[in-house]
């Protein structure tokens, strides 16, 4: 995380726009990224769950973070949950939720 977003929030702890024990939920995210196109400068904050096959706490963990970063920012985040797969059994509930799911096999485990 870089600094400018770390002292965002903290500053947003500070200023109770977040509790404690969802600044702890933030910080144990795999990852929280600030993205920022080239030519129009616009910037984009993302919230990135990782997990090797995806299943529906990494779903909803990507959701809950992503509300919460977005409390501290005071601005849009997008949440995204990336792996090498989803779990069979949570294909539909991820067809359904609001969380982008990037997928890419061929970096997965080698056989």
């Amino acid at each position: 995380m870089d600094n400018p977003t770390s002292a965002a929030i903290n500053e947003a702890l500070r200023g109770g726009r977040i509790t404690p024990v969802e600044r702890r939920q933030l910080l144990q995210s795999d990852i929280i990224a600030k993205a920022t196109d080239i030519k129009t400068h616009e910037t984009n904050h993302f919230v990135i769950e990782v997990s090797q096959t995806i299943h529906d706490v990494d779903l909803d963990r990507a959701e809950s973070r992503a509300a919460i970063c977005a409390k501290a920012l005071e601005l849009p985040v997008q949440p995204l949950a990336v792996g090498f797969a989803i779990h069979p059994e949570y294909a539909e509930y991820a067809q359904a939720s609001p969380v982008p799911v990037l997928l890419h096999p061929r970096l997965g485990p080698k056989s």
